[in-house]
C-alpha cells in the first residue's frame, strides 16, 4: 500500500454528500510521518500515530502529534521495520496497530522482512536474516502525561531491541517526566507452513496489523493469517477468537478464483462487537472489499457493510 506521509484533515458533510454539492477541501494537517498506518487518540487528546518506516531497517517510529497546531514529536524511534518484498512494489512493514489504556500503550509489529519471495508466483520462504527478531510482535510502553506533553523522543539501538525480544523490559528514564518502560507482550510466530502443490516448502508470514483492548485480553487482526487473536497480556498466552474466511472474487471468472482472502487490516468496537475491514487479496476486485461484524465473545461474524474496492 502506498503511503504519502502526512495527515490531511478530512469533512464530511451529509447534505453535500446526498445532493453531490460538497465543497470540501483536505489541507496538509502534519507531515513528515514515515509510512503512517494507524492513528488513535492519547488520554491527554493528542494523536498518537504509528510509522512503519522509511523501509530501510528498523526506521518504525510512534509520533505524537498536537491536534491544536499539527506539530509532530517522536515518543519511540528505531522501532522493527525493513521493507517487505512480498507485493508487487516493496513497502516498509513495521509498527502497524495501536491501541491506549491509561498510560499503557500496545504496538502491533508487522511482518517486516520475515519472509521473501519464494521461486513460484505467490510464494514465500524463510529469511534467513530479518532485519528483526521483534517482527509479528506486540510491545506495551508506559510513560506518563509529563512525557507525553513535553518528550522529544526516545531512540531505541540494537541492544535494546534484542532485549526486548529476550524478554526483558527496557527503561529510558526522563527529567521532568520519569520513565518509559517497553517490553514483549507476545511474539507470534514469523510464519507458518503451507505447503503448496507447486511448492512444498512455502511458508506464510504473520502480519498483526490492528488490535483493541477487550477487558483483560488484546484483540490482535492478523492480515495475512485472516484470524483475531486473543491475547492476555500478562501471560502472553494466546488464542484464536475467530478465522475470517475468504469472501467473493468479483472479477472470477475473467481473473483469478472463485475466492480470494479477506486481508484484514483493522478492528474496532462497535457496541460490543467488533468490526473489522478488509482489503482483500490479488486480483482486487471492485467491491470485494468489506466491514465485518464480529461477536467479539463467540467469533461468529458476518458482512456489515459491502461492495467497497481495496487495492494492493
Amino acid at each position: 500500500m502506498k503511503s504519502i506521509n502526512l495527515i490531511t484533515y478530512i469533512c464530511f458533510t451529509l447534505f453535500g454528500a446526498a445532493t453531490g454539492n460538497a465543497q470540501c477541501p483536505a489541507p496538509v494537517f502534519a507531515s513528515g510521518l514515515r509510512a503512517p498506518t494507524k492513528v488513535i487518540f492519547s488520554q491527554k487528546d493528542n494523536l498518537l500515530v504509528a510509522e512503519q518506516g522509511t523501509g530501510a531497517p528498523n526506521t518504525g517510529r510512534i509520533s505524537i502529534i498536537d491536534p491544536s497546531s499539527g506539530t509532530v514529536r517522536t515518543l519511540l524511534d528505531s522501532l522493527p521495520s525493513a521493507f517487505n518484498l512480498l507485493g508487487e512494489q516493496p513497502a516498509p512493514s513495521g509498527p502497524s496497530g495501536l491501541a491506549m489504556r491509561g498510560r499503557t500503550l500496545y504496538v502491533t509489529i508487522g511482518s517486516g522482512n520475515s519472509t521473501l519471495p519464494g521461486p513460484v508466483p505467490g510464494s514465500e520462504i524463510p529469511n534467513p536474516n530479518p532485519s528483526s527478531s521483534l517482527f509479528s510482535s506486540v510491545l506495551e510502553v508506559h510513560f506518563s502525561a509529563e512525557i507525553e506533553r513535553v518528550t522529544s523522543g526516545f531512540t531505541l539501538n540494537a541492544a535494546d531491541r534484542a532485549a526486548l525480544a529476550a524478554g526483558q523490559t527496557i527503561t529510558f528514564r526522563a527529567a521532568p517526566g520519569g520513565l518509559v518502560t517497553i517490553r514483549l507482550v507476545t511474539n507470534f510466530p514469523d510464519y507458518v507452513a503451507a505447503p503448496r502443490p507447486d511448492f512444498p516448502a512455502n511458508v506464510v508470514s504473520s502480519n498483526p496489523f490492528g488490535l483493541v483492548i477487550h477487558g483483560n485480553s488484546l484483540d490482535v487482526v492478523d492480515a495475512s493469517f485472516n484470524l483475531i487473536a486473543e491475547v492476555n497480556p500478562h501471560t502472553d498466552a494466546s488464542s484464536t477468537l475467530t478465522t475470517l474466511a475468504n469472501v467473493p472474487n468479483t472479477l472470477f471468472p475473467q481473473i483469478g478464483p472463485p475466492a480470494v482472502q479477506p486481508v484484514p487490516d483493522s478492528i474496532h468496537f462497535f457496541g460490543k462487537d467488533l468490526l473489522v475491514t478488509y482489503l482483500t487479496g490479488f486480483p482486487f476486485g471492485p467491491g470485494a472489499a468489506r466491514v465485518q461484524l464480529v461477536d467479539s465473545t463467540t467469533g461468529a461474524n458476518q458482512p456489515f457493510i459491502t461492495g467497497l474496492t481495496g487495492g494492493d
